[in-house]
């Protein structure tokens, strides 16, 4: 069954199961990266916000065996789940007040999202965007964008925003650092799923010396965890343990990796590493940056190399 065909019987399978006092609706929606995805939106009496339950994993899972009456009943939980949500969070958009604590930050790539950056809030770091979301669960799972339009019913602006979610995201999101061998495999296992080899790995960063450390960066959910880049005094605190300013590799949008700059020897080969990742490996919509990052422990500020 081709992608368009899927997402049409979802619907109709939707309709069938939930009865004629629901609404589905399809949507596609602008992602990171100018990235499109289709959703599925199911709306019920006497609530009046509903979350997209976005449909391309469901149609992964489909193309790798899961079957349809299965896929209905997956997306049928996540409604489910998620009507709680629907339900208290109905009615409370415009209020301020109730949302403000759970506003949190993002990072994407500014270039690549010139058409989303026109609906919604932003602040321009370095070649990126610092974007903004309120969380819709206490895991942090599920989120809504902040958009223009929500800005004009809070009156409020874009620097009101970025002080409230600097508080925040790293309460509700705290940073978690670890050693490279720790955590680096397992996300390429994911991304390229396959065997890493140490010969992978070693060619990944050009210029390397292996004795010095390395470590991931992100948040304890390791979702949209190179925010954690923004966080007060994190890069501060791991350069003076290191006595060394940092080499900052946009990984993707869920994590960086932090190198001591003594450590490297090619920084050439380093971008040029960083841009072949991104363009074999790292799935669209999970791009960061094809640019490399320093930071200064002595200036306490991060520019592009």
């Amino acid at each position: 069954m081709k992608y368009i065909e899927f997402v049409n019987n979802i619907q109709t399978a939707i309709e069938n199961e939930l009865g004629e006092n629901y609404n589905v609706t399809l949507t596609t929606i602008i992602k990171n990266n100018g990235v499109m995805l289709e959703g599925i939106c199911i709306s019920s009496p006497g609530i009046g916000f509903s979350p997209v339950i976005y449909l391309d994993q469901y149609y992964t899972d489909y193309k790798k065996g899961v079957s349809f009456s299965a896929t209905i009943e997956n997306i049928l939980s996540a409604y489910h789940a998620n009507k709680t949500i629907s339900l208290s969070i109905s009615g409370q958009i415009i209020n301020f007040t109730y949302l403000k604590d759970k506003i949190i930050y993002r990072l994407i790539q500014r270039n690549t999202n010139k058409k989303l950056l026109k609906e919604i809030p932003y602040i321009p770091y370095l070649d990126l965007a610092i974007v903004f979301y309120f969380l819709l669960d206490d895991k942090g799972m599920t989120v809504s964008m902040i958009s223009n339009e929500h800005m004009r019913l809070w009156a409020i602006n874009k620097d009101h925003l970025f002080e409230i979610a600097k508080t925040n995201t790293p309460f509700l999101l705290p940073a978690t650092r670890c050693p490279i061998e720790d955590s680096i495999t397992e996300i390429l296992k994911k991304a390229l799923d396959l065997e890493i080899t140490q010969d992978l790995l070693d060619s990944l960063i050009p210029g390397y010396q292996k004795k010095a450390p390395m470590y991931v960066l992100t948040n304890t959910m390791g979702q949209n965890g190179a925010a954690t880049l923004l966080y007060h005094n994190k890069l501060a605190s791991i350069s003076k343990r290191l006595h060394d300013n940092l080499i900052v590799l946009p990984s993707s949008i869920h994590e960086v990796l932090l190198v001591p700059e003594s450590s490297i020897s090619d920084i050439d080969g380093l971008r040029s590493s960083v841009k072949s990742i991104n363009r074999t490996i790292v799935s669209r919509k999970d791009i960061l940056s094809n640019n490399i990052y320093r930071y200064d422990m002595r200036k306490g500020r991060v520019s592009i190399l």
